[in-house]
């Protein structure tokens, strides 16, 4: 009857709990990197053939090390993977240039390929030839470890948190291993439970560190783009930064030299809510398209749109009906509901008997969906990572398309058509039109002040319908009211057409669709 040793027993799980940690460590420097620099694609790619190239490294390296102690050197090899693999995240964060951002991976790669090798010497003499088996059980882990990560950790924890706590568990599986073989070695002893100690200490901590880093580096990043084009700023301080599965979210408030306080929120690197601009945008996006629809009855859906502010503009019109909202980011939706300053700007919108809730990808809702709208809100962050590229795709507006009332709308912001964001622009006017559309009214919101009018942000409207026509209703907006004669002459006109520009599709993305910062 084959039995297994004790001694190969404790090896295959201490191979099972490295190949775990390694490559979560480089799923993790893969989502940071896309975080930072966008190209979803592009950043998984590269790091796991880095991390490929950085484990062959690490295997050849293995035989240039001459050993005393097999075992001391893999205690070490440990300890520094097990610190290699949290700081690597944080080094990504502030890494100063692209490509040194890429260091942890190397690091990790070539600490990882010396792994099983020296797992494999660490086999008594008669054990060698389950070489294949501790082999199998590095890719089982490996495995093991990408399914968990997907499934529980970075959802749960988030990044920094998921790679102090995975580098806990390497560390504690090798120290326990190291107690139980190293006999004399007292001094490296006392020195693992003393790490032990420290690295405790920073895993209780860990929410408050990851909170820190990621408050730290959206300060900088506000900053700066506030240096750019507002120089009234004096100061930036974010008060909240969390992430949750789909996105960052940071509340911060913009201090002017006057000491104006603006509250914001930022998710990822886009702007989405300031006291300053809610009002103009959201005039924008649901006051202007109203003027096109004339039925008593609207069947409105909202795509995004988690901040409920839209929803509140919504139900300032007696002939919606019906509100239809999906919003893939349940933590974020539930964190608006009770936020205390934007509770004042949703007047708790979330609480309407009109208001039906879906807590799903947009693209997904939309691609099942059998029900008409009359108008179709499109509230979503602009597009800055191709994370958001399916829901700027001609797969998507079609489905926007075939959901329409015949008379049906639909209304988005967009960054306009000149400068830095033309090719963007014209990629988007062809994916429109390869979903179907023909026509469309560009248009802005306007700010209004002591002089005239002046065009501040821009949007779209499209529809199935070219002959539909503004009118200024009794019941309406005090923005209308005061703005009417600047769309009152609004025509539909011809989408544009580019050639030699693809339109962006799901099976093809076109990434010259995504705004370059």
């Amino acid at each position: 009857m084959f039995k297994l040793s004790r001694e190969f027993i404790v090896i295959s799980l201490l191979t099972l709990i490295v190949s775990f940690c390694s490559i979560i460590y480089e799923l993790v420097y893969s989502q940071a990197l896309t975080v930072l620099y966008g190209g979803t694609v592009a950043r998984y790619s590269i790091t796991i053939g880095l991390y490929l190239i950085s484990l062959g490294l690490g295997s050849f390296f293995y035989n240039a090390f001459k050993f005393k102690n097999r075992l001391v050197f893999f205690w070490w090899n440990e300890l520094l993977l097990s610190l290699a693999g949290p700081l690597g995240v944080i080094a990504i964060f502030f890494s100063p240039f692209f490509l040194l951002s890429h260091t942890p991976i190397v690091i990790v790669g070539v600490l990882s390929g010396i792994e099983i090798p020296l797992l494999v010497g660490l086999l008594s003499l008669n054990e060698k030839d389950k070489f294949s088996k501790i082999l199998g059980l590095d890719y089982v882990g490996s495995f093991l470890g990408t399914v968990v990560y997907s499934m529980i950790l970075y959802p749960k924890l988030g990044l920094v948190a998921t790679a102090l706590w995975v580098g806990f568990l390497n560390f504690l599986s090798t120290w326990i291993y190291a107690v139980w073989k190293m006999g004399k070695e007292k001094l490296l002893k006392f020195v693992s439970f003393l790490l032990l100690i420290i690295y405790s200490i920073f895993l209780f901590f860990s929410d408050d560190i990851q909170s820190f880093i990621l408050r730290h580096y959206r300060q900088n990043e506000i900053r700066s783009e506030y240096s750019g084009h507002d120089p009234n700023t004096e100061s930036i301080r974010v008060t909240q930064a969390f992430s949750t599965p789909y996105q960052d979210v940071t509340v911060y408030e913009a201090v002017s030299k006057n000491g104006a306080v603006d509250h914001c929120l930022n998710l990822d690197s886009h702007m989405q809510v300031c006291d300053s601009t809610y009002k103009l945008y959201h005039s924008g996006l649901v006051d202007v398209p109203m003027l096109f629809l004339r039925a008593r009855s609207i069947q409105a859906l909202l795509i995004g749109g988690g901040d409920w502010i839209a929803v509140d503009y919504l139900l300032k019109y007696p002939n919606v009906a019906s509100i239809d909202q999906v919003d893939i980011d349940g933590q974020f939706i539930e964190f608006m509901k009770h936020e205390p300053h934007f509770k004042t700007l949703h007047h708790d919108a979330y609480k309407s008997k009109l208001l039906h809730l879906t807590v799903d990808d947009g693209y997904s809702f939309m691609r099942f969906n059998k029900k008409k709208y009359d108008l179709i809100l499109i509230d979503l962050p602009g597009i800055r990572h191709d994370k958001l590229a399916h829901l700027y795709s001609a797969e998507f507006y079609h489905f926007l398309y075939r959901s329409l009332s015949e008379n049906g709308i639909v209304a988005g912001w967009m960054y306009g058509a000149t400068g830095l964001v033309r090719e963007h622009y014209k990629v988007l006017m062809n994916t429109m039109r390869e979903a179907g559309f023909k026509t469309h009214i560009l248009y802005d919101a306007y700010q209004l002040g002591a002089e005239e009018p002046k065009p501040a942000q821009p949007f779209y409207l499209l529809s199935k319908n070219n002959n539909l026509e503004p009118f200024l209703s009794i019941q309406t907006s005090d923005y209308l009211n005061k703005t009417y004669p600047l769309y009152k002459n609004l025509s539909w006109i011809d989408i544009p057409y580019f050639p030699g520009v693809p339109p962006n599709t799901v099976l093809k993305p076109n990434y010259d669709i995504i705004v370059k910062n």
